[in-house]
């Protein structure tokens, strides 16, 4: 069975929970912007990548780095610059694997399902760890367990883009279409963490989209050019 959203009592899910959580952080927060931090780790060894673990124990093949998006998105292209001075550290090829879909559920389970020696690697949003355990019913993976993490290597800010043949110039125009017409706009992401930002910009504002799933934020792109979100 797919993994799916649980529904408590009062007729709250948690997903609903969870931005109301986060609408009050981001008031204290406010002005900072929305990060979202890319986080890297791996099947074993917590040290593998530490100058001490890379003279104790170099990798003896070539190492797998395991991306849950496809080609061409943000973390993708984060971790191909990555790969080349990572194996150059490590003296082995790097290998990218993409596993997209599934909420980073096939890429993480791809990990953590690997032999813990070292040679897999998981490169994912935070939210693989922080987010999908409490929000869906059934996690193939424990990330306290089956993975072990590295390093933070960076962060990205979330953006609110449109197709540039809306007549649009700023974010009260289509937010004033949107309360004048409910669920008639539409958005899309490739992470729950997408998701997650269209309920909390609905919540502060009022204004009711619809939310169109991806594998990635580079076939989000893709349809937002082609107006097909």
């Amino acid at each position: 069975m797919a993994p799916g959203i649980t529904t408590p009592g009062h007729g709250r899910t948690p997903l609903t929970a969870f931005v109301v959580a986060m609408r009050l952080q981001v008031r204290r927060l406010r002005p900072c912007p929305l990060l979202v931090p890319l986080w890297i780790g791996c099947a074993a060894m917590v040290g593998l990548i530490s100058p001490a673990a890379h003279a104790q124990a170099s990798p003896a093949s070539p190492v797998r780095l395991v991306v849950p998006f496809p080609p061409g998105g943000r973390t993708d292209c984060a971790i191909r610059l990555l790969a080349q001075r990572l194996g150059e550290t490590l003296g082995q090829p790097m290998l990218v694997d993409n596993r997209p879909g599934g909420n980073l559920f096939i890429g993480v389970e791809a990990v953590a399902k690997a032999p813990a020696d070292g040679h897999t690697l998981l490169l994912t949003l935070d939210v693989a760890m922080t987010v999908n355990p409490p929000l869906f019913a059934r996690v193939p993976y424990d990330p306290e367990k089956d993975v072990a993490p590295v390093s933070l290597i960076s962060t990205q800010t979330v953006w609110f883009v449109a197709n540039p043949r809306r007549p649009a110039t700023t974010i009260a125009e289509p937010l004033a279409y949107a309360r004048a017409n409910p669920r008639k706009i539409s958005y899309g992401s490739g992470a729950i963490v997408g998701q997650l930002t269209g309920e909390l910009f609905s919540i502060l504002t009022g204004a009711e989209t619809t939310y169109v799933p991806f594998r990635g934020s580079a076939p989000a792109l893709q349809a937002l050019l082609a107006r097909d979100s």
